[in-house]
């Protein structure tokens, strides 16, 4: 729908990976670090980032747009943990077009909230993980519609990706047979000197993108529990305002 242009061009994008699965583990405020996600020289400098914001990242990347620039903001909660399970980060698409992201493993009854809300000139798109058959569509200055997957009114390139028709349930599994799909639609039409320009999947380039989005993340995040211990001692603590170059 948006490369079709349904919502106009688009002026801003917000996606969000919150789970609550570190807060849901703590006793009396602490939580077993023995697990490798908890060490920094196994994981690098992120856990949140690295784990879930990963994943947001990559969705805003559906939209056909690409981060440029982030602020992040990188909180610990239980406050002795080496690593980031909470972040809040301000992204630039360039162009005018800006975004947010929320990923997060102390969202307390979150158990994977995953969701996108994209807003352009002539209407506005949302999609969560806890209700994944269906889209709101919002035209601008009309009722939202409720789009459900499988449906005979949305477009090719929506039907092409389910199985069963509107109503009945599709599964996660069938959403990595989507990407395998395509791949092998892909390296067929290679084969057969055709290009394909309607299948799409992920990436070693996606997966670097996520790596330099984590690696900006942690950059620009002035304001972490390890990093800033004037936090516990009751004076302000200092954010550093600065942006990130990722493209």
């Amino acid at each position: 729908m948006i490369r079709a242009g349904v919502i106009g061009d688009i002026l801003h994008v917000r996606v969000q990976h919150p789970e609550d699965w570190v807060i849901s583990g703590a006793v009396d405020g602490k939580v077993d670090t023995s697990a490798w996600r908890f060490q920094p020289e196994k994981v690098g400098s992120s856990l949140c980032a690295n784990d879930l914001g990963t994943h947001a990242e990559q969705m805003a990347q559906f939209t056909g747009l690409h981060v440029k620039h982030v602020q992040a903001m990188m909180d610990t909660y239980p406050r002795d943990l080496p690593l980031d399970t909470n972040v809040n980060v301000l992204m630039d698409f360039g162009g005018g077009v800006t975004g947010t992201l929320w990923a997060s493993q102390i969202a307390i009854g979150h158990e994977c909230d995953s969701g996108i809300y994209v807003i352009g000139t002539e209407g506005s798109l949302e999609w969560t993980a806890t209700d994944c058959d269906h889209l709101i569509y919002t035209p601008r200055s009309q009722p939202s519609q409720r789009l459900s997957a499988g449906a005979d009114y949305l477009l090719d390139a929506s039907t092409l990706l389910s199985r069963v028709g509107a109503g009945h349930n599709e599964g996660f599994i069938e959403a990595f047979s989507n990407i395998y799909r395509s791949f092998c639609n892909v390296l067929s039409d290679r084969k057969a000197g055709r290009e394909n320009t309607t299948d799409t999947f992920p990436t070693v380039e996606d997966g670097v993108l996520g790596v330099r989005f984590v690696e900006a993340c942690v950059r620009t995040s002035g304001w972490t529990y390890k990093a800033a211990p004037s936090l516990f001692d009751g004076s302000p603590p200092v954010l550093q305002v600065q942006r990130d170059f990722l493209m």
